[in-house]
């Protein structure tokens, strides 16, 4: 009898092997299944079908939007009464169709003006605007479709949502976030048109075709409003000023929790998303793509509270200004587990800018981010300017490239910087002018400290245009002050300066501050780095420069360094 259950039972498991293996060819090469927590992490989603989980119901839904835009419209002005009527309770809305606004003609800002509208200005729009108005909570769900304001030409209001006191919440039930997330991960360095190839068009639901001439292309909140984006895309929206895809003013709360906001555009400020004086927390997604002619090609934040938690900037620019990644003017910040990557700017800050005055201090903690591969004139991995208060910790600042100084991290006027572990390494100044290129690891300037607890600033080098641009001090460490009545303060503890290689003296260490007060401690090393010529052959060692009539005080030996030089 014992003999036999064993034998009816290896079949069975034999039989159940076999179906499982069947059903998992199947849904490998078949079917993708998304939305609600069940994802397959599948790298490429083209050529799949994609279907709902079973977390999935439509019965979960208030209303439906299906068929021509004034169906749709119909169904999302009872939505929006439903919520009032109900003191502001979440109404849950299914997309069915794509939702495409109509041309028409309506009096804007004075002025006849052709333009597009979801529908007529009554109790749900405005200005041909989705509007939620203050007591209205709705929960719209993309389900793999798009809203496109499809405006052809900027107008007054050409937003897609206008929030006015009330909350939005954007999903999309068919977003694979495991897959979008692996996607990035391969083809991250292969440009900006693949990143949209690979990645973009397989995210279905998107919010699209705003351009705004007075607020934002895409979504506008303004009187203490909340934007919640879990998942889906929010793409291709322009603004003739700041703040592309999302704009916030007057105390709103916007919450990034999923997703991607990718190829917005602001003629001033804040290609992908602008806040002020309001509460941004990027929870998770990625900014991407996103372009603006000044401040923030993908974020830019003044007088607020930003909280970032693993977030991707990737591949954002400005042309001229400060933050091609983020810009944060007199912001409260806390970035955790962030990756920079590969953002660009023609002047200041390419992946990371922070700024503030003496009334509103910038603040900024960064913790296990990632900052690599960003592009600059000055400060291309992370710059703090102008009364700054920052903590860094367990950190990668690699790969970046600047034109001039202070490649992989720039402290420059009355910032106090502390670092708690660090790895800066392989950041590359391409000097293109003839001033003397400092710091393509770090530069501390103006009235700046430094205090240096734990890393490495480890294989950073300059790179000439020219024989006679072949200059460069302080590849690893740069100090200097260009006012006289300045005193930077460098105390460094614990970590190594070390491989980093430049034309000049004092390739690991350069002091040519006045005033500057420099303290190395035993359990700071400076070894190891090289003075090269042409060829990129080392001519000699070139740890320490210390300029005539300036010190630095050392409690303990320079590892490999013999006597300091005294230029």
């Amino acid at each position: 009898m014992i003999k036999n259950i064993k034998r009816v039972g290896i079949i069975f498991l034999a039989v159940a092997i076999v179906c499982l293996m069947a059903i998992g060819c199947l849904v490998s090469t078949n079917v993708i299944v998304v939305g609600g927590t069940k994802k397959d992490s599948l790298t490429n989603l083209e050529n799949k079908e994609v279907v709902a989980d079973s977390e999935f119901d439509e019965n979960d839904y208030d209303f439906k939007l299906s068929g021509t835009c004034e169906a749709m419209a119909t169904e999302w002005d009872k939505a929006v009464k439903q919520s009032k009527a109900n003191g502001g309770t979440q109404v849950k809305v299914l997309m069915k169709g794509n939702w495409t606004a109509k041309d028409t003609t309506m009096v804007l800002d004075g002025k006849e003006t052709e333009t597009t509208a979801f529908g007529d200005d009554i109790n749900a729009f405005k200005d041909g605007a989705i509007y939620i108005a203050e007591g209205v909570n709705i929960l719209l769900d993309l389900n793999g479709y798009v809203v496109n304001r499809n405006i052809k030409k900027a107008t007054y209001n050409g937003m897609v949502f206008w929030v006015n006191g009330g909350t939005l919440t954007i999903e999309d039930n068919t977003y694979d976030e495991e897959a979008v997330l692996k996607n990035y991960d391969l083809h991250k360095d292969l440009g900006i048109e693949n990143l949209q190839y690979f990645i973009v068009n397989t995210i279905k639901g998107g919010i699209t075709g705003g351009a705004g001439r007075n607020q934002s292309g895409g979504i506008y909140a303004c009187a203490g409003s909340t934007i919640n984006f879990n998942s889906g895309k929010l793409y291709g929206n322009i603004y003739a000023q700041n703040g592309g895809g999302i704009f916030a003013e007057a105390k709103c709360v916007v919450n990034i929790n999923g997703g991607i906001i990718f190829g917005n555009k602001a003629n001033v400020k804040g290609g992908g998303i602008y806040v002020v004086e309001s509460t941004l927390n990027l929870n998770n997604g990625i900014i991407l793509g996103n372009k603006s002619e000044a401040d923030g090609g993908g974020v830019y934040a003044l007088e607020s509270k930003v909280n970032v938690e693993d977030i991707i900037v990737g591949t954002n620019s400005i042309y001229s200004g400060a933050g091609g990644g983020m810009c944060l003017i007199s912001c409260d910040t806390i970035i955790n587990n962030g990756l920079f990557y590969g953002n660009s700017n023609d002047y200041d800050g390419g992946g990371i800018y922070v700024s503030g005055t003496k009334e509103a201090i910038g603040k900024c903690t960064i913790n296990n981010a990632t900052v690599k591969n960003n592009f600059s004139q000055h400060g291309a991995g992370v710059y703090f300017r102008n009364d700054v208060e920052a903590v860094i910790n367990n950190c990668e600042i690699g790969g970046n490239k600047s034109t001039n100084v202070g490649t992989g991290l720039l402290l420059y006027a009355d910032v106090k910087c502390t670092i708690n572990n660090i790895n800066i390494h392989d950041n590359v100044a391409m000097h293109d002018s003839s001033f003397g290129v400092i710091g393509a690891g770090i530069i501390v300037a103006t009235n700046s400290e430094l205090t240096f607890n734990g890393g490495k600033v480890v294989n950073n080098r300059i790179i000439a245009r020219t024989d006679e641009l072949r200059h460069g001090y302080g590849v690893g460490i740069g100090i200097f002050d260009n006012n006289s009545e300045s005193t930077s303060i460098i105390n460094l503890n614990a970590g190594i300066v070390s491989g980093n290689r430049g034309w000049d003296d004092g390739v690991g260490l350069y002091n040519i501050s006045p005033r500057a007060i420099v303290n190395i401690a035993k359990t700071f090393k400076i070894f190891d780095n090289y003075k090269v010529d042409e060829n990129d052959e080392i001519i000699g060692a070139s740890d320490v420069y210390v300029k005539q009539g300036e010190k630095i005080n050392i409690t303990g030996a320079l590892e490999g360094v013999g006597e300091p030089h005294i230029g």
